[in-house]
């Protein structure tokens, strides 16, 4: 996974990429893959999905199907960004203006992402980023 680093955030480089799987259990599982980056993002908090026309779902993975449903529009997205901001929170922002946003928490660890070769970022409940690097 390339990433960058910039002051508030690091920026994940994900060229030619597309949302390529969305997975529902105790976690909502977001697939992206491209031509030079492959992760996997797992969001284990409610988060907040706008759409191309603006408008905002808030979808909890611990809801039920209706309530998860908004997650599917994710599917075969092209991905512009993503962006993990040292405070913790993320934004992966799609095609079309649509983006994902993932806030911080004090509690808990509310998002993670990892690549096949070994990188792991974890918002952690400190409101800051733990990085592994493969």
């Amino acid at each position: 996974m390339q990433m960058d680093e910039h002051e508030e955030y690091w920026r994940i480089a994900p060229e030619d990429a597309t949302v390529t799987r969305v997975a529902f259990d105790w976690a909502v599982t977001v697939q992206v893959s491209g031509a030079s980056t492959s992760f996997e993002a797992r969001i284990e908090s409610a988060f907040v999905l706008r759409g191309p026309d603006g408008t905002e779902s808030v979808i909890d993975p611990e809801g039920g199907p209706a309530q998860l449903a908004p997650g599917l529009l994710l599917l075969h997205m092209g991905v512009d960004h993503v962006h993990a901001f040292k405070d913790g929170r993320l934004d992966i922002g799609l095609t079309g203006g649509a983006c994902v946003h993932v806030d911080a928490s004090d509690e808990f660890e509310p998002w993670e992402l990892t690549s096949p070769e070994k990188t792991r970022i974890v918002s952690t409940p400190a409101k800051e980023l733990a990085i592994w690097r493969g």
